[in-house]
C-alpha cells in the first residue's frame, strides 16, 4: 500500500480527535508492509481498525513519541527497511523533539540518508 498524504489524512480523520491533536505517519518498507503510526497520541481503536482495513501494519503504541519515530521503531523491531514516508504534520526539525535530527542519527553509518520534502511532510 503506497504511503500517500491522502491516505494519511483519511486515517487522521478516522478517530475523534480535534485537528492538531495528533500526527499520523505512513512509512513504506522495502519488505512489503506500509506502517501506520500516530504521534503525541497513539492511534486509537477506530484508527487502528481503519488502518488494518486498508492493509496497513499498525505500529505498536509508544506514548508521547512522535509518529515518524514510532513508525521507524516498529520497522526496526520487525526487521523491516523503511524506504519513504509521509506525515500529516511537518516533520519537526528544531527544538528538543527534533525528529529530523533523531532519524538522521538512527541512519548514520548505515549508508542511508534522510531527505525531507520542501514542505517537510514527506521523507
Amino acid at each position: 500500500m503506497p504511503a500517500t498524504q491522502e491516505l494519511a489524512q483519511e486515517l487522521l480523520q478516522a478517530g475523534k480527535l480535534k485537528p492538531g491533536q495528533q500526527t499520523v505517519s505512513l512509512i513504506e518498507t522495502a519488505n512489503g508492509p506500509t506502517i501506520a503510526s500516530g504521534g503525541a497520541i497513539d492511534l486509537n481503536a477506530a484508527k487502528k481498525s481503519f488502518a488494518r482495513s486498508r492493509g496497513l501494519l499498525v505500529a505498536r503504541d509508544l506514548p508521547g513519541v512522535h509518529a515518524e519515530l514510532t513508525g521507524i521503531a516498529t520497522a526496526g523491531e520487525r526487521g523491516l527497511l523503511p524506504t519513504r514516508g509521509v506525515a500529516t504534520s511537518r516533520v519537526c526539525n528544531s527544538g528538543p523533539a527534533n525528529c529530523a535530527e533523531q532519524m538522521t542519527d538512527i541512519l548514520r553509518g548505515r549508508r542511508y540518508e534522510l531527505r525531507l520534502s520542501p514542505d517537510r511532510r514527506s521523507f
